[in-house]
């Protein structure tokens, strides 16, 4: 690659090191390091660096992922099914009455599983 000082990309200001010549900072450094200062005493102080990098990303409207992907959708075949088996209990034809009075039997943790599916459903679970 030709030799001398400084031949590859960014050995000059605005590559890899902004505006602060990386030859000058590397010759600083060599030069501190031989007389057994402490490293960057006779390095010139770089200017200030002032990068705008415009305004941040519009946030995301709504929650999730949006759409009715594969989530919602086990979510609903989880609670159709849940709500089935609680209308047919005891080989009796799906009734409503049957299922309400089923659900309120449930055990808790029944409940909060199936309470879970319903938030997943309308995006509101916290997870």
């Amino acid at each position: 690659f030709g030799g001398g000082r400084g031949g590859g990309s960014g050995a000059r200001g605005g590559g890899i090191g902004g505006s602060v010549n990386l030859q000058a900072a590397y010759d600083a450094g060599f030069t501190d390091g031989k007389a057994g200062k402490d490293y960057g005493t006779s390095m010139p102080s770089a200017p200030p660096m002032d990068h705008d990098f415009g305004p941040p990303p519009p946030a995301k409207s709504g929650g999730g992922m949006g759409g009715f992907g594969i989530g919602k959708l086990f979510s609903v075949g989880m609670i159709v099914r849940q709500a089935y088996s609680l209308g047919t209990a005891g080989g009796v034809p799906f009734s409503v009455p049957t299922m309400i009075a089923n659900a309120q039997t449930m055990p808790t943790t029944q409940k909060l599983m199936t309470g879970w599916m319903v938030l997943r459903l309308f995006g509101l679970s916290p997870i």
